[in-house]
């Protein structure tokens, strides 16, 4: 178990250098990177369900079975999402909750996902050989599991302290030189 934890911890850091660098630059939070991948597990769930009535997109015929299965996966991370901005607001609040299931927060469960993210990789270059369906919508279906496995590893990162962004830094120094101008020119 302690291998387990160890391995998880290091993936943790890497999800957690990434999202600290993105506050840094653009003041979102890892929750609003979390976000973004539910959105690629929508799309990815997405693709499956046009496939039962547009055949042609993907190399095989989605089933009703897949559908109906699809459709819930897309309600629950609809539901994801919802927390996501919940855990956002506590987060900029001062309040450390954690707003999802214990599970998904589980370093056995993150290292599975991790596992199936990596199969899911290795089948990459066999789905792109295919000649049936179109490669865009092949990828996008491919990334439902690298996109789950960073959504769980995104929600169990620390946020950072508050502070401004680099971004809101240079449109203020950018802003503060324009209102400089615009005095210079009203004095003349």
């Amino acid at each position: 178990m302690e291998y387990i934890k160890w391995v998880d911890s290091i993936f943790l850091l890497f999800f957690t250098k990434i999202s600290h660098k993105f506050y840094r630059l653009t003041g979102y939070s890892n929750f609003f990177l979390a976000k973004l991948a539910v959105c690629v597990m929508v799309a990815s769930v997405m693709v499956v369900i046009f496939n039962y009535w547009f055949p042609g997109i993907l190399h095989y015929q989605s089933s009703p079975i897949q559908v109906v299965l699809c459709s819930l996966i897309s309600m629950f991370c609809l539901f994801d999402m919802i927390k996501c901005d919940k855990a956002e607001k506590s987060a900029f609040n001062d309040e450390r909750v954690r707003m999802f299931s214990p599970l998904y927060y589980s370093p056995v469960n993150r290292l599975l996902w991790i596992f199936l993210a990596s199969l899911t990789i290795l089948a990459v270059p066999f789905t792109i050989a295919s000649n049936k369906g179109y490669l865009i919508f092949k990828t996008l279906e491919l990334a439902f599991a690298p996109a789950l496995t960073a959504f769980k590893y995104l929600i169990s990162v620390d946020p950072p302290s508050l502070g401004k962004s680099k971004i809101r830094e240079w449109i203020e120094s950018f802003s503060a030189g324009f209102r400089k101008l615009v005095q210079a020119k009203a004095q003349n």
